[in-house]
Formats: structure tokens, C-alpha cells, sequence
């Protein structure tokens, strides 16, 4: 859908429309023998053959080094994974209260999203690691949005048992559909790849849209008073800068996966937000100023 300018898949010969059929020799479809290739050094060379409006064209491309811009964004991700950690920690040791470990666990899972680990080399425990790395990352969501519904006032649904479980249900049936792809590795096609798109798509939109649904009705139903004095009116910045434009942007990829949005790849940067402002919040809730 996008070549990028001065990228080896330009000098390559790709254009937008190409579609893959085999890469480096193995079939696309055929995902445990991609998952069990290593992946290539810079200056190595693979063969692609694209389907180019009925004509199949064979494509040597080269592998580059990566840009000086994806590596400030790497660095930068990074940073704001420690940063999430680091913040987190601090302020469930300040207010050492029920609601800032709840803050704490969400923060530090969500940390793993950003920090990057050593690359693993091709095998049963990089697949491991990549299942047991996604797991996580669905966790950090669940847990932002019990976050939420816990934050004063508490919604009715974390009063009972039930009701807490039931918002981990579309983690979990992602978590246990990651945990089969990556150890069983089934062949890829159409009627997987779009199943699993709609439930990554799904979850990550119920968790996302879910938590600024839930800050709008908290923030709406307050008193002026109460919105400061606990924290609501740094809640709902938190979540709104924080989520809402990784979320318009996650929708319109969805719906028209075809589109390129401008500047796409620095919108996760709007998630620093979120725990400068939650722990804003959560500082203000607890003086009652």
C-alpha cells in the first residue's frame, strides 16, 4: 500500500498494488517455515515474486540498514517504556494505596510495549517470547481499563467477582488465539488473517474505547468541585490525548487498510500522556484539593 521513498523495496522494483506470493522462496502462506528463517543481515539479498495485475514478477531486494528516523523512534520508545515504569513504581510508592498499585501494575506492563529485548534467533523460544510479549501488552490493556472503572467514583461493575472477570474475556480469547498461531503455527489465509485481524481489532478498540467511554461518563456526571478534586479533570486529558488519536488512527487503518495516514508513525508518542496525567490525577485524588 506504500513504497517509501530511497527504501530497498524501491530499489527493489516494488510498487504500490504488488502482492506477495513468495518471499526468499517460501510461500507467504506458509508461516512456520517463515518463522523458523532467521532474519536477514544488512546487504543480504532475497528474491520476491509479486503478483502485478495477473503477472507474476520476480524482485531481488536487498536489506538496508535501518533509518536514522526509525532509530530515534526505537530510542525514543524505549525511553517512554522506562518512563511508564519508572512512573509507575514511583507513584505506588508515594501513595501506597489500592488504587495507585492498581495504577503501578497497569504502567509497568504497559512498559513492555516500548522496551525492545534482545533479538531472538528463530526458534520454539522466540515464538515463546513473541506469544508471552503480546500477552502482556493485552494484560497492560485490561488492566488500564479496570483501572479506570476503579477510579472514584467506582463503577457498579467492579463490585462483584463476576463482573471484574468479565473484562479480561476479550484479552484472554486474544491471548489464548496468539498463544495457538505461535505454537502451532497454522498456515496463513484469507478467512484466518481476516479473523484474526477483526478480534485483535476488536479487543484493542473494546479496551481503548471502553476506557474513554467510561472517563467521558465520570467526568460528565461530576460537579465542577469533584471533577478537581479528584483528579477527574487530569483523568480525562490523560485519555483523551493519550488514546484518542491512536484510536482514530487504529479505526481507519481497520476500515481502510488502504489509507495512509500522514505522520502515522509518531502517533504512539501521544501515550506519554498517560501517566504524566493519571499520576497528576492520582496525586490530586489523594490531597482532596
Amino acid at each position: 500500500i506504500r513504497i517509501d521513498s530511497g527504501s530497498p523495496a524501491e530499489a527493489a522494483g516494488m510498487q504500490v498494488g504488488d502482492r506477495i506470493i513468495t518471499n526468499g522462496g517460501i510461500d507467504v502462506n506458509d508461516s512456520r517455515a517463515l518463522s523458523e528463517r532467521d532474519r536477514p543481515s544488512i546487504g543480504d539479498s532475497r528474491t520476491f515474486v509479486v503478483d502485478r495485475e495477473g503477472e507474476e514478477v520476480s524482485l531481488d531486494l536487498t536489506f538496508a540498514a535501518q533509518r536514522s528516523k526509525d532509530k530515534n523512534l526505537n530510542m525514543i520508545g524505549t525511553f517512554m517504556g522506562f518512563l511508564f515504569i519508572i512512573i509507575g513504581i514511583l507513584t505506588f510508592r508515594k501513595l501506597n494505596n489500592n488504587l495507585s498499585y492498581g495504577f503501578a501494575l497497569f504502567a509497568v506492563l504497559f512498559g513492555f510495549i516500548f522496551t525492545n529485548g534482545p533479538y531472538i534467533p528463530a526458534g520454539v523460544l522466540s515464538n515463546i517470547v513473541n506469544a508471552l510479549s503480546t500477552t502482556l501488552v493485552l494484560l497492560a490493556f485490561a488492566y488500564m481499563l479496570i483501572f479506570v472503572f476503579k477510579y472514584p467514583p467506582k463503577s457498579k461493575i467492579l463490585s462483584t467477582e463476576s463482573g471484574y472477570r468479565k473484562l479480561f474475556y476479550p484479552a484472554i480469547i486474544t491471548i489464548l488465539l496468539v498463544w495457538y498461531l505461535n505454537i502451532f503455527q497454522p498456515d496463513n489465509n484469507p478467512t484466518l488473517n481476516t479473523a484474526v485481524q477483526l478480534i485483535f481489532a476488536v479487543t484493542i478498540i473494546f479496551y481503548f474505547g471502553a476506557s474513554l467511554v467510561v472517563l467521558i461518563k465520570k467526568y460528565s456526571g461530576a460537579t465542577t468541585e469533584d471533577r478537581k478534586s479528584s483528579g477527574l479533570n487530569h483523568m480525562l486529558v490523560g485519555v483523551v490525548l493519550g488514546l484518542l488519536p491512536v484510536l482514530i488512527s487504529f479505526i481507519i487503518t481497520q476500515l481502510a487498510p488502504k489509507v495512509v495516514i500522514p505522520g502515522n508513525e509518531y502517533l504512539f508518542l501521544t501515550f506519554i500522556f498517560i501517566p504524566i496525567f493519571f499520576t497528576m490525577a492520582l496525586m490530586q485524588q489523594a490531597s482532596g484539593k
